[in-house]
């Protein structure tokens, strides 16, 4: 229904860390045709305009949960939004290219993606990020057996990224 679409966006820009209210925005979502509920992110990423840890909650809430090995379990909160999950980790991305959870998240989902569609925005995370060595990787992934050379050198950029942040950071847990 319209006027409850309509309060969770208002709850949202009151309260733009409120994850209940996101969940409640997901489910809402769930028996929505495609146009509107595309729809219905892109106001709801405008009400979160400018806060990324809220958004990376939006864009992981649509994308449903990852386990730590990037393995979709059984459960998906909503069929379908890998995409538009993918978009709004990218606007935290603009936010805040160093939000907690935001490129763990997106390349996790760009596995379920596909080249086509997550190419544009893994280069665009990839611009935003400083070329980070989870999505050097996850673009490495998109490499096909024609494109193994291309592979192999951005798994070595990541490689060499890496070794670099353990140096200055020994404790870093995401390198």
């Amino acid at each position: 229904p319209v006027n409850a679409l309509e309060s969770i966006l208002v709850r949202l820009q009151t309260a733009p860390d409120d994850a209940a209210a996101i969940e409640t925005l997901v489910a809402a979502l769930e028996p929505m045709e495609s146009e509107r509920r595309v729809e219905a992110v892109r106001r709801a990423q405008d009400a979160l305009s400018g806060q990324a840890s809220a958004l990376v909650t939006l864009g992981s809430a649509l994308l449903g949960r990852f386990d730590r090995w990037g393995r979709r379990p059984p459960y998906q909160a909503l069929p379908g939004c890998e995409l538009l999950g993918a978009r709004v980790l990218v606007e935290a991305l603009t936010v805040d290219p160093e939000v907690e959870g935001a490129v763990e998240t997106l390349a996790s989902a760009l596995r379920y993606i596909g080249r086509d569609d997550g190419g544009p925005l893994l280069e665009h995370a990839l611009s935003l990020t400083g070329r980070d060595p989870r999505l050097l990787l996850a673009k490495a992934g998109f490499c096909g057996d024609e494109q193994e050379s291309e592979a192999r050198q951005l798994a070595s950029e990541a490689l060499e990224s890496i070794l670099v942040r353990l140096q200055t950071a020994p404790d870093d847990a995401a390198a």
